[in-house]
């Protein structure tokens, strides 16, 4: 995944971090759109859960598809008052644990 941190100069601004995680999906085929839809729509309430509810990370935590032209990612945003790294570690760990999570779910045919 590809990381953007931003950090505010301005010290008055409790909510100056921002970080966004991209994860790209390799190919944009209407397969792979699919299954991230579904993949997204299973990841943002507990993305969000876990980060703003629990972790009360950050004053914004949303997670989504984008779509481009020729790409397709999923894509974690957070605007937190801690530093960027701090943000992106609890990112990183609760992606490592989400995908536990999905590995551990039976498969269905």
């Amino acid at each position: 995944p590809a990381t953007i941190e931003l950090e505010n100069a301005n010290a008055a601004d409790v909510n100056g971090c921002a970080m966004q995680l991209i994860c790209g999906i390799p190919a944009h085929v209407p397969e792979n759109e699919g299954m991230a839809a579904v993949l997204a729509a299973v990841v943002k309430p507990m993305f969000f859960d876990e980060l703003r509810t629990q972790q009360q990370l950050g004053y914004l935590v949303s997670s989504f598809v984008r779509a481009r032209a020729e790409s397709l990612s999923l894509v974690f945003l957070v605007q937190a008052e801690r530093p960027p790294g701090a943000a992106g570690q609890s990112i990183q760990t609760f992606l490592e644990e989400f995908w536990r999570h999905i590995e551990k779910m039976p498969e269905r045919t």
